[in-house]
């Protein structure tokens, strides 16, 4: 098939929504307008008409909105925007039970795919979809915007496993080492940056020994939300620990199994709400311990542990554009200190890299994202499966 038409010499992305989600509503389509050189939005489906005209509306109103009036369409189903030939690329917000329906569907439609975790239900569905999109020569990128924050650059530069994210880069991580706002030691703040300070920017850790990796947060309060729904694709480990796995897989690489796995099942619902577990690279012996779900207390942080100290950090996954991270460092020699680190936009910094990976002409950037979604929907479906010989043992 074809590569798709962009729709000028400039390389503007012409983009679809397939859904209406809160995320895409609040995260995506705000960071899709401020970055007019790279994308417009050109349509918003939904099962109902009325909701994607008012979702229209809404973002047509927005006061970063710069693609004039009537220039995003309304459509009441996916399918009508599908075969829009206006659009050049899809984002898909959709439920996990409805992923592999429509992202295959849009890459047999010739779009390129960005799409929320977790890209299939089954790591058949992940393999049937990178298939698709390889034999049509399309980008199929899974949202993890994590992945592009530039604290994880950090994080890998103090625990010496380079600066560069095995995910394909963050293509505007600040260009090089990611800069430190402050350093908090005692009851002082001093401003101090990784190009003054060369050891900031060096492993801190020593040798590494284990990751861990934890994040929960409480029960949904809308009891009819899809990540209770079964027959949606819902339960905790294809929401919240979808990220354990991605992040052990960035930190430890791709050699990594399933050790230990338990999945603790709301009967109500039928579906996991928590779970934990262990992986392991068989090559070194590091582990990686790992606990998720929707009944805790909220937290969402990783731990690097090596021979000489360790690294924590406190919002990998979640960090809003005005947040600045902190840092744990501990080390034997150094004490404990907070490292408060420069705010960043993962949101935008992922659209970015979404929009090379379609519009370039680097087929390694598509191989190495196709790559990545192959390995998770393996430790996904590993995981499950050791949780269930666990339980029926």
């Amino acid at each position: 098939m074809k590569e798709p038409q962009h729709s000028s010499a400039s390389l503007v992305l012409r983009v679809g929504i397939l859904g209406t989600a809160a995320i895409a509503r609040r995260s995506i389509l705000p960071a899709l307008l401020s970055l007019p050189d790279h994308y417009r939005v050109v349509g918003i489906a939904s099962r109902s008409m009325d909701a994607a005209s008012a979702l229209v509306n809404e973002v047509e109103n927005a006061p970063n909105h710069g693609t004039g009036p009537s220039q995003i369409k309304p459509h009441g189903s996916y399918a009508s925007l599908l075969v829009d030939p206006s659009v050049d690329a899809v984002y898909v917000p959709l439920p996990n039970g409805l992923h592999y329906e429509w992202v295959s569907r849009a890459l047999r439609a010739g779009k390129h795919v960005l799409c929320e975790k977790s890209l299939g239900c089954t790591l058949q569905e992940t393999e049937d979809m990178v298939a698709l999109a390889e034999a049509n020569d399309l980008a199929l990128v899974e949202n993890f915007q994590f992945r592009f924050h530039h604290q994880l650059q950090v994080l890998r530069e103090w625990t010496g496993l380079g600066g560069h994210v095995a995910s394909g880069g963050t293509d505007s991580s600040k260009e090089g080492s990611a800069e430190v706002a402050k350093s908090k030691q005692g009851d002082g703040l001093e401003s101090v940056s990784v190009h003054e300070q060369d050891e900031t920017s060096k492993n801190v850790i020593g040798d590494l020994r284990a990751v861990r990796c934890s994040f929960g947060f409480p029960p949904f309060p809308d009891r009819d939300n899809i990540r209770y729904q079964k027959e949606l694709g819902g339960g905790a480990l294809l929401d919240a620990g979808a990220y354990m796995m991605k992040i052990a897989a960035l930190l430890m690489g791709d050699a990594i199994q399933v050790e230990a796995a338990s999945l603790v099942k709301d009967e109500e619902y039928g579906v996991d709400v928590h779970g934990g577990g262990c992986l392991v690279d068989p090559g070194t012996g590091v582990t990686a311990h790992i606990a998720f779900g929707f009944d805790h207390y909220y937290q969402c942080g990783v731990e690097v542990w090596g021979s000489k100290g360790r690294v924590r950090t406190n919002r990998l996954f979640t960090a809003k554009a005005n947040v600045q991270p902190v840092f744990e460092i501990e080390t034997a020699e150094g004490g404990r200190e907070e490292r408060v680190l420069q705010a960043d936009d993962h949101f935008v910094n992922m659209l970015r890299h979404f929009h090379s990976v379609c519009v370039s002409h680097q087929p390694e950037k598509r191989a190495e994202e196709n790559r990545q979604n192959r390995l998770q929907a393996r430790l996904l479906e590993d995981f499950r499966a050791m949780a269930e010989r666990i339980e029926g043992a």
